[in-house]
């Protein structure tokens, strides 16, 4: 059974006292949409250890299409590894409220590639263009205390896959 501690960094650093210094400590998110048109309201994602970026480059390099250079690296994932997000403003007639308070609250227990994890969605369709989001989270320990990060999908971070 896992406890809950009052201060999460202080029970870390305690756990390691003696050995070497934290290098990556866990991180909260809370992620949320806030884009309109897309065609189909619920955004796939997983976290992935590896940025996504480099080998989407790559295989639009070598001639493969953005959609499939992009669903990559979701090929070697289990089915539990993937997640999704409701996007209520996307939704004709949704509710203000709804729209205002929906979201999803998280925790990554570890890092990936560069002590980091990429938040990265499957291709969805917005006014007929292919799109997708890819978030960096970095998970170096800095020292300071830990805070959640707020993640939100949204038009200035969302990536036109062509």
């Amino acid at each position: 059974m896992v406890q809950f501690a009052d201060n999460l960094e202080s029970a870390i650093t305690e756990s390691v006292r003696g050995q070497e210094p934290l290098l990556w400590f866990p991180r909260i998110l809370h992620l949320r949409a806030d884009i309109t048109g897309l065609d189909e309201a619920t955004i796939h994602f997983a976290f992935l250890k590896h940025n996504p970026l480099v080998n989407y480059q790559l295989q639009l390099a070598q001639g493969q299409s953005a959609a499939l250079a992009w669903l990559e690296p979701f090929g070697m994932l289990r089915i539990d590894s993937i997640f999704f997000l409701y996007s209520w403003r996307s939704v004709p007639h949704a509710s203000p409220r709804v729209v205002r308070l929906s979201g999803l609250s998280l925790g990554i227990a570890t890092p990936g590639d560069d002590y980091k994890r990429w938040l990265t969605t499957f291709p969805l369709t917005r006014q007929r263009k292919s799109v997708a989001w890819c978030v960096e989270i970095d998970m170096r320990y800095e020292g300071g205390k830990m805070a959640a990060i707020e993640i939100v999908l949204s038009e200035g971070n969302m990536l036109l896959l062509e």
